[in-house]
């Protein structure tokens, strides 16, 4: 259904603050809520699309349950165009082939990041205000926009990549709701939500550090799916020039590994995951000698432009693992295994094992979605 309406007024956003008549109240003029607000979300989902929903002819019935999607276009001079049920929606995602053909299925699993969001032909001038509810299964999402009605101003922003960030978190909620409590017990673990893993993995990680459940009894299942991803991420890796220098050392532990040799693996892994970041620091930043701080950060703001706060790859979190895991320090008392114990010769034999392995491969690919595609130079 598309229907155009002509509004009493222009909205101005939903209320933070109860007011009587002539006094103030705070306004939000744009927002993105969903299920997971709980009253908040209901609260506003009634309000906004109640207003527009009773500005439409009587012969325009619609039954809030029924609708999936809704699109309100609002101008300046009160017009707005309201598209229910209607929609195109086309979304940009990076995938984790490196070849797809046109018809292919899309997984779930087979998407890296979602990057933007948009509606096909229809488009939605800077100077207008908008309203987008969609949903996902159970759970829905609304964003709104109406601060461009009240100045002279345009959005200063690019709305596809705004829906992108709306999209990822409906989509991947699981990874957008995790708490502290929850990140500190998973990286006490060495373990990161890596996107080379399935969803359902992921999922099982998250709900381990939830319960207060040994993350390393996943790592039966964990290995069958990197064993099984191997191939694909090597041929990934041989199609950044980044990489290039490196995959003679990356080769041999992926031999090691096949053996059952983790003591070679994870030798020849850790030294190399640093040495992609020197590349990598010293192809676009111009840094020849960067401090392990700087490395952990050079990596994931090589594309930080294209990253909105919802994308999948989670990278300041991702950062934040660098530091605490992969370079982590060490000292007589407590030596875990890292980049920093293995090179100073203080690794202890035993945790040279499958799990550091499979944690190698896992950080090398999380950096590779980082990376800037076929990356060589500026």
């Amino acid at each position: 259904m598309v229907t155009r309406i002509t509004l009493d007024g222009l909205p101005a956003g939903i209320t933070l603050t109860a007011a009587r008549k002539g006094e103030k109240a705070q306004v939000i003029a744009r927002n993105y809520l969903t299920t997971a607000d709980g009253e908040e979300f209901t609260i506003a989902l009634e309000g906004i699309t109640g207003y527009f929903l009773s500005k439409m002819p009587s012969s325009s019935l619609v039954v809030e349950s029924q609708i999936d999607h809704l699109l309100a276009i609002i101008n300046r001079d009160k017009s707005a165009i309201i598209y229910i049920n209607e929609l195109q929606t086309i979304a940009k995602l990076r995938l984790k082939q490196l070849e797809i053909n046109k018809g292919d299925l899309i997984r779930k699993d087979d998407v890296i990041d979602v990057v933007k969001l948009s509606f096909g032909n229809i488009r939605i001038p800077p100077e207008s205000g908008i309203a987008f509810l969609f949903s996902l299964g159970w759970r829905k999402g609304l964003f709104y926009d109406f601060a461009p009605l009240h100045n002279k101003e345009v959005r200063n922003y690019d709305l596809e990549t705004q829906l992108g960030h709306c999209f990822a978190y409906l989509s991947h909620p699981h990874l957008f709701l995790i708490k502290e409590a929850d990140w500190d017990a998973m990286l006490k673990e060495g373990w990161f939500p890596f996107r080379a893993l399935s969803d359902e993995t992921i999922k099982k990680l998250v709900s381990f550090s939830r319960n207060g459940w040994l993350i390393d009894d996943l790592l039966a299942p964990i290995e069958a799916e990197v064993r099984e991803l191997l191939s694909v991420m090597h041929k990934q890796w041989q199609s950044n020039a980044l990489f290039k220098s490196h995959l003679p050392f990356i080769d041999k532990a992926l031999e090691a590994f096949e053996k059952q040799d983790y003591i070679t693996t994870t030798s020849l892994l850790y030294p190399r995951i640093e040495g992609l970041m020197r590349t990598l620091s010293n192809e676009f930043f111009g840094t020849k000698n960067p401090s392990q701080k700087d490395m952990s950060n050079l990596v994931v703001s090589v594309r930080e432009a294209e990253f909105h706060s919802n994308s999948l790859l989670l990278p300041k979190r991702f950062e934040a693992y660098l530091n605490q895991y992969y370079f982590a320090s060490f000292n007589t008392e407590k030596i875990p295994l890292s980049r920093n114990s293995i090179s100073h010769g203080a690794a202890k034999a035993e945790d040279f094992n499958l799990k550091a392995s499979l944690l190698g491969f896992l950080i090398l690919s999380q950096i590779y979605y980082l990376l800037p595609d076929q990356a060589s130079q500026h």
